[in-house]
């Protein structure tokens, strides 16, 4: 629940990179590599800029939004951020049946699916997505905004999907 700050650091190794579950920490330019689940797992609330998270052997997530740590709402912001390794899913929320998790992505960069399960609010603003495959099985809001799938069509799916000013995204 503490802040953890990091400032162009590489990290490299275990069953996640990084496993944050600080509260109001910076993480800017930030390479992390993760060997076995993925690169990020987070249990906070956190500013991620410019970081790039990688994998060449497949890993399961990019990053992974899993609930938070303690009562509240958890408010991840990322933005000018590269999901473009060999992932099952570059950005997976999650957050159980709290529905406490707030996630901003902002000119993100994702190579493979992003996935929504529970969750309070996401928001893709101008992002672009190479890969037409969404997964959202909540009735939460999910919004693109400005936001450009390279792939094809990208079709979304679910109660809440809000759109405006997308190329090749249509629910």
């Amino acid at each position: 629940g503490v802040p953890v700050n990091m400032r162009n650091v590489e990290i490299v190794g275990g069953n996640y990179a990084i496993a944050n579950g600080g509260v109001a920490g910076r993480l800017y330019n930030v390479y992390a590599y993760g060997y076995n689940s993925g690169c990020v797992y987070s249990t906070g609330a956190n500013w991620y800029t410019d970081c790039q998270f990688d994998a060449n052997n497949p890993v399961t997530y990019g990053f992974y939004r899993a609930p938070y740590f303690t009562t509240g709402v958890a408010e991840d912001q990322i933005s000018d951020t590269d999901f473009s390794g060999n992932f099952v899913n570059s950005f997976h929320v999650d957050d159980g049946t709290t529905h406490q998790s707030l996630t901003k992505l902002v000119g993100c960069i994702f190579s493979t699916p992003v996935a929504g399960v529970n969750h309070r609010w996401t928001v893709f603003i101008g992002c672009e997505i190479g890969n037409s495959a969404w997964t959202i099985t909540a009735t939460n809001p999910v919004t693109f905004v400005g936001c450009w799938n390279q792939t094809g069509t990208m079709t979304l799916a679910g109660a809440n999907v809000i759109l405006s000013g997308n190329y090749n995204i249509v629910a």
